[in-house]
């Protein structure tokens, strides 16, 4: 029979994860594009997912992967909670491709989510909490896809790898 104290301590752990999920949720919004029409899957193509980082912004090695993580977390969060399980089952089966890009800044991060978005290609823009190098609520990092490659190549094959 398990402890009263086994029980209490995971109720609280499982109260605070949802605690942060839903604070995840809340700080995320407001930068990402409409997608709302779930995108057709093409099975015969592969699908990646590009993390376009701001370059200007000089973030340090550590920075630019925690940064990466969040815009990877919160662009799969916003596909699931849209419903586009079908989309993001074919980009866990074929490898979840990822590829890191570089931005020159914040006014060619806001064109590139536009247009992602024109082309129903779900996107999110990560906001620094402010914590260490960077401003609070700054755009670090935008994340693009899961799209088939050659989509996602014409939107971003312009940029340059980190």
């Amino acid at each position: 029979m398990p402890k009263v104290s086994d029980i209490v301590g995971a109720a609280a752990a499982g109260v605070f994860i949802g605690m942060m999920l839903e604070r995840f949720r809340q700080r995320g919004g407001g930068d990402e594009e409409d997608f709302d029409a779930s995108p057709p899957i093409r099975k015969d193509v592969e699908y990646k997912m590009v993390l376009c980082v701001r370059n200007d912004l000089k973030m340090g090695k550590g920075k630019i992967g925690a940064q990466c993580s969040h815009a990877t977390l919160g662009l799969y969060s916003a596909c699931y909670e849209k419903g586009y399980h079908a989309l993001l089952d074919h980009w866990e089966e074929h490898g979840q491709a990822k590829v890191t890009l570089k931005l020159d800044g914040e006014q060619e991060m806001l064109r590139l989510a536009k247009q992602a978005s024109s082309h129903n290609v779900p996107c999110h823009i990560v906001h620094d909490a402010g914590r260490t190098q960077i401003a609070p609520n700054t755009r670090t990092v935008l994340s693009i896809g899961p799209a088939p490659v050659d989509e996602l190549d014409k939107l971003t094959g312009h940029l340059k790898l980190l």
